[in-house]
């Protein structure tokens, strides 16, 4: 068929399929256009060349600029000038050309949380400082503050406080400003949030920034707390507030600090069964290590748990006498921005997404790991297309030109497919199950040589 012998007529005449064809093997026909066949003209994207590039950043700059109020944009520029980056959507910010206390800028987000620039030097020696305090002041009375603990769990504080010496968990405390959902802790768990078996509960619920917690701890006075609660009835009848008061006449400064010491004492524990590093690579493929154990203990990234909460000075005492490594491990930047945590009542740090992005990668090596994620995410995804499936089908059910022998032919398929994909679950979490076990007995054989 010749585009010369066509009219638009007879190409409207044709068939969806025919049209969809016709318009792939002449790409400038002028037949397709019409309203009611439109074809995508798509232009194939070039690579911008770096100069273009700097342009396009530069435009979009400023036209994130021309949106500020005059004082805000006043700092935007200032900062641009000093080669500080500050987040595009922050307002009523507060620029120093001079840090102060460490803060290079001050500005609050979209949600309204209050956010920082500082000099990443500066925080790091903080952070080593409340480490230093917490090896100094807590570490030496802890497990006695424990026992005395447990001696005497009859206040919902007292319990609260046993439950996060063994677990780690955050203390809970309102409404998590990075997610639409209430964020949960040890203080304000509720009764669907714990499965008691026995002497071993599973506890599972949201928390910050909307991950997803997933603990199992065996301790019978832990499970003798939590057994018995409706779904929606808070565990505790307590707040965040009494814990940390009750946790200061106990003798400690934050409740927060027990994170950082657990992290420590896994990070002590596996430095003490592991062979000391004599190069970089042995001495990165350590913390990585640490950094996966911590981070599974508190509930958070790796590199969050790394950074954060391992006291530094449990690796520096592997480099004194190992000339051959140094500590490249850690990252080296000039900048890093924090934001107001309720929980620790401090200014924490906000990963960077390229250093995320860069220790996720190094943690899924591990092909074990990886291998369990793919099925994961695969098991998922084919959820979320059956699901779009029977809601397609529920509208076409509802349509006046449906042919419904046709809909109950699609719709048996789907129930068959449906049946396949929860037995392919099934069979999928006995896999995962299987290779877990397979990953912790390769662990224990490590460990033991």
């Amino acid at each position: 068929m010749k585009e010369l012998a066509l009219t638009q007529e007879q190409f409207d005449s044709w068939k969806k399929q025919e049209q969809r064809q016709w318009i792939k093997d002449h790409p400038t026909s002028k037949f397709g256009q019409h309203p009611t066949s439109p074809v995508n003209k798509e232009l194939p994207k070039t690579a911008l060349t770096p100069g273009q590039r700097k342009k396009e950043a530069e435009k979009k700059f400023l036209e994130i600029v021309k949106s500020k109020s005059p004082d805000d944009r006043k700092a935007f520029l200032a900062a641009r000038n000093a080669g500080v980056a500050i987040p595009p959507a922050w307002t009523n910010i507060t620029y120093h050309e001079k840090p102060v206390d460490g803060v290079i800028a001050e500005g609050t987000d979209a949600k309204g949380r209050r956010q920082r620039v500082e000099d990443a030097a500066y925080r790091q020696g903080r952070i080593a400082e409340k480490h230093k305090r917490i090896q100094a002041t807590l570490e030496p009375k802890f497990n006695s503050i424990v026992n005395k603990l447990k001696r005497n769990l009859d206040s919902p504080e007292a319990q609260v406080l046993y439950l996060i010496a063994k677990s780690g968990f955050r203390i809970g405390d309102r409404t998590d400003g990075k997610t639409e959902h209430q964020a949960y802790g040890a203080s304000n768990l509720l009764g669907k949030h714990a499965k008691v078996d026995g002497d071993t509960v599973t506890f599972d619920f949201i928390g910050k920034e909307g991950v997803q917690q997933y603990h199992v701890i065996k301790d019978p006075l832990i499970a003798k707390m939590v057994a018995g609660k409706e779904p929606d009835e808070r565990i505790f009848k307590t707040n965040a507030e009494k814990v940390r008061n009750a946790w200061k006449e106990l003798g400690g400064e934050k409740v927060h600090d027990i994170r950082s010491l657990l992290a420590t004492r896994i990070a002590k524990n596996i430095i003490a069964k592991t062979i000391k590093p004599n190069n970089d690579k042995e001495y990165r493929a350590l913390q990585k290590k640490v950094a996966e154990a911590a981070s599974k203990k508190l509930g958070n990234r790796p590199s969050e748990a790394l950074n954060t909460y391992v006291d530094h000075e449990v690796f520096r005492n592997l480099l004194s006498d190992r000339s051959g490594i140094t500590e490249t491990a850690l990252a080296k930047r000039a900048h890093v921005l924090t934001e107001y945590d309720t929980d620790a009542q401090e200014f924490e740090e906000i990963p960077d997404k390229d250093e995320e992005q860069a220790m996720k990668k190094e943690l899924d090596k591990n092909r074990n790991t990886s291998r369990i994620d793919k099925n994961k995410e695969r098991a998922l995804m084919e959820t979320a297309i059956l699901l779009v499936a029977e809601k397609a089908l529920s509208r076409l059910e509802l349509s006046s030109e449906a042919d419904d022998r046709k809909i109950a032919s699609l719709r048996q398929r789907l129930k068959q497919i449906r049946e396949k994909h929860e037995q392919d679950q099934s069979r999928y979490a006995t896999q995962v199950d299987n290779l877990r076990q397979q990953i912790r007995l390769l662990n224990n054989k490590d460990e033991e040589r």
